[in-house]
C-alpha cells in the first residue's frame, strides 16, 4: 500500500543518488576483504551471515553469548574446512566472488552481549588490534542481535521487563556496538549495517511493542548513515 511516507523516502534516496554523482556525498566502498563484526551469531541469520562471510574471504568476528555458542560456530566452520581441504564439494571450495582464496577467511567466535558496555569495548579492542596487526581494514560492523522480548503478546499482557529486555538488546545495544566500533569504522571508511525486521514497517496483530523496538532500530540506522537490511 502506498503511504506518504514512501513518497518521501523514494525521494530522499533519489536526492541522495543525484548528490553523490557529483560528489556531494561521502562514498564508503564496498570492500573486497578485511575483518567484519556481527553480533547475534549463535542462530539464525546471524550464524548464516558469519558462516558465508568466511567463505567470501573476509575474517568473520561472530559475537555470541555463550562458551558453548562459541564452541558450536567455530565447530560448524572447521567442518567446512576440513571438508574443503578433504576435496569434498563444501561450501568454502575454490575461489571465491571477490577474486581471493576462499580460505583466507575465517570465523573467530567473540563471547560478547551487546547490553554489557564493558564487554562491547573489549571485543572492539580486539577487533581493532586484529586490524592493526594485519593491515586489514574493518570492512563493516553488522548488528543483528536482537530478541522478541514476551513475543508476540497484545499490549495489555506484555510485562514491562521483557519489553526494557527487548529495547536494550534491539535498540540500546545496537547503539552501543555502534559507538564503540566507530573510530574503527571511520578509519577503515567501512559500513555500518543494521538487520531489523519488516514489522518495523508493517504492523501485525500482538506485534506492538516489538514493532516500536525494530521500528527505533531502523530509526537508528538512518541517522547513523548505515545500511538497514
Amino acid at each position: 500500500m502506498w503511504r506518504p511516507g514512501n513518497l518521501y523516502f523514494a525521494i530522499a534516496n533519489a536526492l541522495t543518488y543525484l548528490l553523490s554523482l557529483v560528489g556531494l556525498v561521502q562514498q564508503y566502498p564496498v570492500r573486497k576483504r578485511g575483518a567484519v563484526f556481527i553480533t547475534g551469531t549463535s542462530s539464525g541469520i546471524g550464524r548464516d551471515a558469519a558462516l558465508a562471510l568466511a567463505r567470501s574471504g573476509y575474517v568473520a568476528f561472530a559475537g555470541v553469548r555463550s562458551g558453548a555458542d562459541a564452541a558450536a560456530l567455530q565447530a560448524a566452520w572447521d567442518a567446512e574446512t576440513r571438508q574443503r581441504r578433504a576435496g569434498g564439494g563444501g561450501k568454502n571450495s575454490g575461489s571465491n566472488k571477490n577474486g581471493g582464496a576462499a580460505a583466507e577467511g575465517r570465523v573467530e567466535p567473540v563471547l560478547v552481549d551487546v547490553c554489557d558496555s564493558v564487554a562491547v569495548a573489549a571485543a572492539a579492542h580486539r577487533v581493532a588490534a586484529h586490524c592493526a596487526a594485519s593491515g586489514l581494514p574493518l570492512a563493516a560492523l553488522v548488528n543483528n542481535a536482537g530478541i522478541t522480548g514476551d513475543g508476540f503478546v497484545p499490549l495489555e499482557l506484555a510485562a514491562d521487563a521483557g519489553e526494557k529486555a527487548t529495547f536494550d538488546v534491539n535498540v540500546l545495544g545496537a547503539m552501543r556496538t555502534t559507538r564503540a566500533f566507530l573510530p574503527l569504522i571511520r578509519r577503515s571508511r567501512g559500513r555500518i549495517i543494521f538487520i531489523s525486521s519488516a514489522i518495523a514497517l508493517e504492523p501485525i496483530p500482538g506485534g506492538e511493542c516489538d514493532q516500536g523496538g525494530v521500528a527505533d532500530d531502523v530509526a537508528q540506522a538512518r541517522g547513523a548513515g548505515g545500511d538497514g537490511v
